[in-house]
């Protein structure tokens, strides 16, 4: 029977610049490019608004993976038995991932590698999602850190794990003889009853080559007076990129390596390119963060605040949700968290905060609404 290669595709929704891929690639078998919708595993089911998104995203990674003479498997359930499943129908050799840093998955994924290990099928997974392992940048007492600033310089002076692990998107993909007809995207069912997604499907583009534009655009321009323009929501002054980078279309290596480039290029410009690195940092230390305190979702970074009191004020909670408290710039960035799935990041500052400190709301009742 014919040996095969497993790419089984998470956060990271793009052919470039992807180390799982080239893995796969080198294995030398027949590839079957995978995604499985496994909501048991994350912190928890994944919002609406990122759900439409993931469609979107999925479709234009099947469509670079057909223009490759290949197609994407999509599969709804647990994933360790999605893959035992089709490592036995596919004879799989070898299975490659990128690894990911939410606490709750990296334990499903050791019980996978585990399982596969022990029946002699080669399970690896690689770094890309970010620009160093959580578990890389320690203080001089090789403690993880607990303050940004001093975190960013010691990354600035590190070596970042994208050295190496650029390529293009190749050209084709070996593929099997044989796709399993019923595993498709419409069978994941993301995309909501109600299309009330319209205006965000007319603002973004999901997916490698919108991700790739909208960086190119940024780099050409926007990035030369980002510093100056990034603290102020009424102006067009930031990268937008973040959803794109959450669903691995493309990678911070990708990034760190085109500013690097383009300071090389402009070397006046130096302190506007760092302005934005050091915003990607920001995006770093969360995960640095998360990986000392994977419960830092429910549990206060402050203990002294576990104490605290709430309201939880109903009418005052819709009211902040359907930006009708009277405070125009926090009712300006709800209604733009609502009609575009994104709100600036200023603004989401202060719409948090008035939230918290203000209606005396829990905070874990805003953020669910936010993950949504």
């Amino acid at each position: 029977m014919q040996q095969h290669t497993i790419l089984w595709f998470r956060q990271d929704l793009r052919l470039a610049d992807n180390p799982a891929l080239q893995a796969a690639l080198q294995a030398k078998h027949p590839i079957l490019p995978i995604y499985i919708l496994d909501d048991d595993a994350e912190i928890r089911r994944i919002g609406g608004a990122a759900r439409w998104w993931l469609h979107e995203s999925l479709t234009a990674l099947d469509a670079d993976l057909r223009a490759r003479g290949s197609r994407l498997l999509c599969f709804r359930g647990k994933a360790d038995a999605v893959l035992q499943k089709l490592c036995k129908t596919y004879h799989v050799q070898s299975v490659f991932w990128n690894r990911s840093y939410v606490p709750q998955v990296q334990k499903r994924d050791t019980a996978v590698k585990t399982a596969l290990k022990q029946q002699d099928i080669t399970a690896q997974s690689f770094a890309s999602y970010l620009l160093f392992e959580p578990w890389q940048i320690k203080t001089g007492a090789g403690k993880p850190y607990r303050v940004f600033t001093p975190f960013s310089k010691a990354c600035m002076a590190a070596e970042w794990i994208g050295i190496g692990l650029l390529f293009a998107a190749p050209d084709s993909l070996p593929a099997p003889q044989q796709f399993p007809a019923e595993a498709t995207i419409t069978g994941l069912d993301l995309l909501p009853q109600i299309g009330w997604y319209g205006e965000m499907a007319e603002l973004w583009q999901p997916g490698e080559a919108g991700a790739y534009t909208r960086w190119q655009n940024f780099l050409g321009g926007g990035i030369a007076d980002y510093q100056s323009r990034r603290d102020f929501p009424d102006r067009d002054g930031v990268s937008r990129l973040s959803p794109h980078l959450h669903w691995g279309e493309i990678a911070p290596a990708r990034l760190r390596a085109d500013i690097a480039a383009a300071t090389e290029k402009h070397p006046d410009r130096q302190g506007r390119h760092y302005g934005f690195l050091r915003q990607l940092l920001w995006r770093e230390f969360s995960y640095h963060l998360l990986d000392q305190l994977p419960d830092m979702d429910d549990v206060p970074l402050n203990e002294n605040f576990a104490r605290m009191r709430w309201e939880n004020d109903s009418t005052l909670l819709t009211a902040w949700q359907q930006g009708k408290t009277g405070y125009p710039l926090v009712d300006a960035g709800m209604r733009q968290l609502w009609r575009t799935g994104w709100m600036h990041n200023r603004v989401r500052m202060i719409a948090a905060s008035f939230l918290i400190k203000d209606l005396f709301i829990d905070w874990r009742i805003g953020e669910k609404y936010f993950w949504d």
